[in-house]
């Protein structure tokens, strides 16, 4: 067992958080120091279909900086909502939910009867996020990501994933923000 080093001080902060649409110099901060540097052309790919109006990208701003991310692709009958990411250090603190509930009003306004979110089936904690705000499985899906690192070299990944959906006929009930 190895010891904790003494508590110097302790203290909570506050941080100021908007939601906005993501702009063209939030696309390099998107890679988070490197975490995201692999899908550099992804986030780009998903920025360019923003500007054709076939999707929209959501990112939770703290001083300038795109902490938390929320996409919405819609080019389905569903608005399907993808790489839902918080900054880790911040994760938990209701980031996510906020990004959920503000892409949700966005797909709802856009005339959308329903949003659909994949989570791969090893992250149980994202599941049970996406069920507390009343998602439910109806499937799962099994396809191939492909994409090209910045280095130019082509990857393939098998993404297996559980499929949750959500019907969007009514506004979520408390307190309601608004996207900047």
């Amino acid at each position: 067992m190895t010891a904790r080093p003494a508590t110097l001080d302790h203290f909570e902060i506050a941080l100021d958080v908007a939601i906005r649409v993501c702009t063209e110099r939030d696309l390099t901060p998107l890679e988070w120091f490197g975490l995201f540097t692999e899908h550099r052309n992804i986030i780009r790919a998903a920025f360019e279909a923003q500007k054709q109006g076939r999707g929209l990208m959501l990112v939770a701003d703290l001083n300038g900086y795109p902490i938390g991310q929320a996409w919405i692709d819609f080019t389905k009958e569903s608005a399907v909502l993808w790489a839902i990411r918080v900054l880790p250090p911040l994760q938990g603190a209701g980031i996510g939910t906020r990004l959920i509930v503000a892409a949700e009003e966005v797909a709802r306004r856009r005339g959308f009867a329903h949003t659909r979110i994949g989570v791969e089936k090893d992250n149980t904690d994202a599941r049970r996020l996406y069920e507390r705000l009343g998602y439910r499985l109806t499937g799962s899906l099994q396809e191939e990501c492909r994409y090209t690192t910045p280095e130019g070299v082509p990857m393939c990944v098998l993404v297996d994933q559980w499929v949750l959906d959500k019907p969007l006929n009514k506004p979520p009930t408390g307190r309601r923000g608004r996207i900047a």
